[in-house]
């Protein structure tokens, strides 16, 4: 019964929404939504996951890097998992369309794929809208931290960058330094990267080979703008695109698919690792 009521209150804000009050111009036609959709997200889907499935955050990222997928890990508890995901993404859709990151048309499909996807019974999680990481250094938003370094809004970034404005132009019209906004960035990797050595899902060598490459990306994205870029500030490229174990390929495969790891060296925590990052 909450569920049809939320499904109907979003319905009922995207019908009465005629306009966007927004201090920059509004998200470029034909751009993508469903990355768009988390990039200001505060949801965390690791934690909504784990609580659902009543395991530790650690123990669910040591099951998808040792290769397991989202609906095996939940096995029984697929229904529970289930309503918390949908309550998740329809909040965040809810947010991305108040915030002037989706427009109504988007936010209607959104909606309807979520709601058609998460019923009863159902244990294959596929949404075109990212969530679930399996490693720490892939939950963090890099556009969130370059925002709050900025000390603007996120949403107000994101449509900036979208239409044509880079982090450097924009740093450079404020008469800032855009040093303090790659240190931020990349300090926010760093403690993640830490985080993932301590959990064992990475090794030190692992963790300093992301850091080079980590560096690289968040370097060349700075003089860029547009929705691609916005894009790739989801995925880091080449970086174990885990954040899509919603959308993952179960098929058996020896090649990466989207959301499943490759395979990681024997000296780390899993029995049977399949995930490594490319060094």
């Amino acid at each position: 019964m909450k569920r049809a009521i939320r499904v109907l209150l979003l319905f009922a804000m995207i019908g009465g929404l005629t306009g966007f009050s927004v201090q920059a111009q509004a998200i470029p036609p034909g751009t993508p939504g469903g990355f768009i959709v988390a990039l200001c997200s505060a949801t965390n889907y690791d934690a909504i996951v784990s609580k659902a499935l009543s395991i530790a955050p650690a123990d669910l990222r040591t099951a998808l890097v040792s290769g397991q997928t989202l609906d095996m890990i939940a096995s029984s508890k697929a229904d529970a998992l289930n309503k918390a995901l949908l309550d998740a993404h329809l909040g965040e859709i809810g947010q991305a369309l108040s915030d002037g990151l989706l427009t109504q048309d988007q936010a209607k499909q959104f909606v309807n794929q979520v709601t058609n996807r998460f019923v009863p019974g159902n244990t294959q999680f596929r949404v075109p809208i990212p969530d679930v990481s399996a490693y720490s250094f892939q939950a963090v938003k890099a556009i969130q931290i370059a925002a709050g370094a900025l000390t603007v809004k996120c949403p107000d970034l994101v449509r900036a960058i979208a239409n044509g404005h880079s982090l450097v132009s924009l740093v450079s019209e404020g008469n800032g330094q855009i040093g303090s906004v790659l240190d931020a960035i990349i300090k926010s990797y760093l403690d993640a990267l830490s985080q993932d050595i301590q959990d064992q899902l990475i090794t030190q060598v692992q963790a300093k080979g992301l850091q080079v490459q980590l560096s690289e990306w968040t370097t060349a994205l700075l003089n860029q703008s547009g929705p691609g870029v916005l894009m790739q500030f989801s995925n880091p490229p080449g970086l174990l695109p885990g954040y899509y174990y919603s959308v993952q390929n179960t098929s058996p495969s020896s090649e990466t698919q989207p959301g499943r790891p490759t395979p990681m060296p024997s000296n780390t925590k899993t029995p049977t690792p399949v995930a490594t990052p490319s060094l």
